[in-house]
């Protein structure tokens, strides 16, 4: 009987090459953030919170903040069902810490799993299923302690995952 989990911090970290961090080159061409958001000193310990165990705070408030929809995809192998990673999605774009994506559902997901550093190929894009999540779903896997970073993030930031306010270039 498959088990639907959420893959452990150090299992999240897994993915993570050995710099901790992901390739900002690869997902620049992706989403296009302002120079300040990645100047900001504390951008990169928001990114490996929010990007290696903590994407459902971060969907979970963009829900909670935008009323975006809500994604999850889970990886089936090993007899249980992982969950990957979590996203919102509205007006056929995708939003996650890295701000608004122009791809949506699998074809999003591909784009941030291989732009990842160090991610590891033994998980099959065949093997995993994306689906709507209900922020109550999404709110099973949050870890109380971060909706608080999210929350101050996103109010930072707030033009950079407003996609209604968004300029396209």
């Amino acid at each position: 009987m498959n088990q639907r989990r959420k893959l452990s911090r150090s299992e999240n970290y897994s993915h993570i090459g050995d710099s901790g961090i992901m390739n900002y080159t690869l997902i620049a061409a992706l989403r296009k953030f302002t120079a300040t958001i990645k100047d900001d000193p504390d951008y990169f310990e928001n990114e490996g919170l929010f990007t290696s165990g903590e994407c459902s705070s971060f969907a979970y408030i963009l829900n909670k903040e935008f009323g975006y929809p809500l994604k999850a995809a889970y990886y089936y192998g090993d007899g249980n069902e992982d969950l990957v990673h979590i996203w919102a999605e509205q007006n056929g774009k995708a939003i996650d810490f890295y701000g608004v994506s122009r791809s949506t559902g699998k074809e999003f997901l591909v784009d941030y799993l291989e732009n990842m550093s160090g991610f590891s190929v033994d998980w099959s894009v065949d093997n995993m299923h994306v689906e709507d999540i209900s922020p109550q779903q999404a709110k099973e896997y949050v870890c109380s302690e971060s909706l608080d970073e999210a929350k101050a993030w996103i109010e930072k930031y707030r033009k950079e995952y407003a996609i209604t306010a968004r300029k396209e270039g």
